[in-house]
């Protein structure tokens, strides 16, 4: 039987009322919930929590007065932050110097509302009108234009026969905010007294700077290819040299590199413009530049503090470049292959005595401070104030504690000068172990007629301008590990003498630089690398290892190391240490005479890597400083040591400890088993 379609109505959908054909599918169930995560592994370096060690500085300080350049009044500050009704006004500040050029019979600069008066300057430091142009000038700013200036000379009462003791506290009280005063400024301007910027280089030599230094020896990097053209790179060298050196050894001879008070602003503002009588100082590489950037109207950039703070660490690095020193020795000898008939030799000095000048010229730079900026904790520029000159012999404290953030008594206790300065420095001492204790060691004495009279104060003579320390500055984490670090005043035998109390973990000195053997099988190579890492020329923040104070190297290994090439040497100088303190080496297991003190870490937030510091000390009995009245002498007594009662600093130990995974749960786990330590340093 044939099967005929169906009709269109045959098609229709079934009603309602018909029961389905097929059943609907019940829905999927849903899916099961995923497995919670699992729990995170433990945090090796979670009693490492983020620390941060607090600013050394608070900038919510006002200056007592601010200068209105326009009227050459000076307005006293009103509640808070009001000068003449105006609050919270922008200023600028400017940095110079005169204290040591002062003249009863000059005439000074007309400042209204003061009620002390304004000292004469000699005409050959600055002239009146000088002075005004430089005042205008720093008001008229670079980037910012301010109505208000702060300039010491208007703004901080002048010591004068008649001053109030208000005066006397005020003065006190504004020299403590220097650095408060300062870092709120807008811009800030260094002024250069009786200096053009022609006066450096002259019209007829354009100045250069560092890079272009660089760039002339990058030069050579290519062999020449005849001994004519390695003379003529040279030539152009030299050159080059003598354009830097001209204009730069010139600048660091002007006074402003010498006082003491603008050493510490130097430091608080190293963006300050440099001020010339004539202007601002450009170093642009031609004057065409120059030109072609102010038809542009593109906005010029002058000299700024921090700029020449860049070309003396490039300085430094170039002139310890083994492999860049290495090629201009041999341009020299190819270049003496020269016919002679080409230009005379002796328009080419060597290059012996061009590194000379190079190297003479920075050793100025850091003698005057320029190094230090470049490290960003204050112990560096502490150490340059040896180098600056102050009028009065407290002003050595005085000048320079600012950037501490820390005042210290208007008058010590003393006899004379010299009582006085020394508990100044006792009082300066003690309130930065007191607000930052692990930044109150970090520094390595420096060679002294007499060692230091105590081995925990930090003075001037001090080394500190290795950039391994900005680790421990208020920018990243930081952790004290010690349980007790304060000093305390010792009176027994009914002397008093200070002495600075430690309590905390600690190693035996032997037993910690055998732990970066690598010569022994317990140590792999991370341990060396992490524990000891030798010296890379111009690059000591990439040390590792133990730091001596130069007076004990100096006694102990017969000649100043800063620190150890290899690990040999410092094993070598451990041994040293060992007979020197306690009469024979002991290994390491046996001797506790020799410790490490952990002082402490930083780091950056929940990175796995910390840089640690310890101070190392011995028993004082043994000592290279003056022993005071009390100690007891080291001695045995058939098989028992009498523990020592006085301990001393005789350096540092730094290190690096990375810990990779959660296997890694303790701490210091490159070391040998810690023990709790407790001395008392003097």
């Amino acid at each position: 039987m044939q099967c005929l379609p169906l009709s269109p109505a045959t098609r229709s959908s079934p009603s309602s009322s018909s029961p389905p054909l097929h059943p609907p599918l019940p829905s999927p169930p849903p899916p099961p919930p995923p497995p919670p995560p699992p729990p995170a592994p433990p945090n090796p370096w979670e009693d490492r929590s983020p620390t941060n060690q607090p600013a050394l500085i608070s900038k919510d300080v006002w200056p007592h007065r601010l200068l209105n350049v326009a009227s050459m009044e000076s307005h006293i500050r009103q509640g808070r932050n009001i000068y003449d009704g105006i609050e919270a006004p922008r200023y600028n500040v400017l940095s110079y110097t005169w204290g040591f050029y002062q003249d009863k019979n000059e005439t000074p600069i007309i400042v209204h509302g003061v009620d002390w008066p304004i000292p004469g300057i000699e005409k050959c430091h600055f002239m009146v009108e000088a002075f005004r142009n430089a005042i205008k000038a720093a008001s008229k700013g670079v980037k910012h234009t301010c109505e208000w200036l702060w300039v010491d000379i208007a703004c901080i009462p002048q010591k004068h026969d008649k001053e109030s003791e208000h005066s006397k506290a005020t003065r006190d009280q504004e020299i403590g905010r220097q650095v408060e005063i300062f870092q709120r400024a807008e811009e800030a301007f260094a002024w250069f007294s009786s200096f053009n910027t022609t006066d450096l280089y002259g019209t007829d030599c354009k100045p250069a700077r560092v890079e272009d230094v660089v760039s002339a020896m990058n030069t050579l990097y290519q062999k020449p290819h005849s001994a004519l053209e390695a003379q003529t790179r040279l030539i152009y060298l030299d050159q080059n040299v003598d354009r830097f050196e001209r204009w730069m050894s010139k600048w660091l001879e002007h006074p402003w590199f010498k006082s003491l008070w603008t050493l510490q602003e130097m430091v608080l503002r190293q963006d300050a413009w440099v001020l010339f009588d004539d202007g601002l100082l450009h170093l642009d590489k031609n004057n065409d530049d120059v030109q072609a950037r102010r038809e542009s109207q593109d906005e010029l950039h002058p000299l700024r503090l921090r700029r020449v703070k860049d070309d003396a660490w490039m300085l430094k690095t170039v002139l310890t470049d083994h492999e860049r020193i290495e090629t201009l020795h041999d341009a020299e000898i190819m270049a003496a292959r020269a016919s002679q008939d080409t230009r005379p030799r002796q328009d080419l000095g060597s290059v012996a005595s061009l590194l000379k000048r190079l190297q003479d010229l920075l050793d100025s730079q850091v003698e005057k401070g320029l190094t230090a900026l470049k490290v960003e904790i204050p112990n560096s520029t502490y150490s340059m104030a040896q180098y600056r000159r102050a009028t009065k012999p407290l002003d050595r404290i005085f000048g320079i504690v600012q950037i501490y953030g820390i005042s210290c008594s208007p008058d010590p206790a003393g006899d004379d000068d010299s009582s006085k300065l020394q508990a100044l420095q006792e009082e300066f001492a003690m309130k930065l172990i007191a607000k930052a204790p692990v930044l109150s060691q970090l520094f390595i004495h420096t060679l002294q007629q007499e060692p230091p009279s105590r081995s925990w104060l930090i003075t001037q003579n001090i080394k500190a301008d290795d950039p391994f320390w900005h680790v421990f500055s208020s920018e990243f984490s930081t952790r004290n590990h010690f349980t007790t670090f304060e000093i305390r005043a010792d009176c027994e035998n009914n002397i008093n003498s200070l002495a600075l109390s430690f309590a905390g973990k600690a190693w035996p000195l032997g037993a910690f630089v055998e732990s970066s053997d690598p010569c022994s099988s317990k140590n792999t190579p991370e341990h060396q690398k992490h524990l000891f890492t030798g010296l890379t020329p111009g690059f000591p923040e990439t040390y590792r290892g133990l730091m001596l104070d130069q007076h004990v190297s100096k006694a102990v290994l017969g000649r100043v190391i800063d620190y150890f090439d290899d690990h040999q040497a410092m094993l070598k100088a451990v041994h040293s240490l060992h007979e020197t303190y306690c009469g024979t080496y002991h290994s390491s297991s046996t001797c506790t005479r020799l410790q490490v003190a952990l002082l402490g870490s930083g780091f950056r937030h929940n990175l796995p890597v910390a840089d640690y510091v310890g101070v190392v000390v011995v028993p004082h009995a043994l000592g290279h400083v003056r022993l005071p009245h009390g100690t007891r002498k080291i001695k045995s007594e058939g098989t028992r040591i009498v523990e020592p009662m006085y301990w001393e600093r005789i350096g540092l130990m730094r290190w690096t400890e990375i810990y990779h995974d959660s296997n890694d749960e303790s701490l210091h786990h490159l070391l040998p088993p810690h023990q709790d330590f407790g001395c008392r340093i003097v």
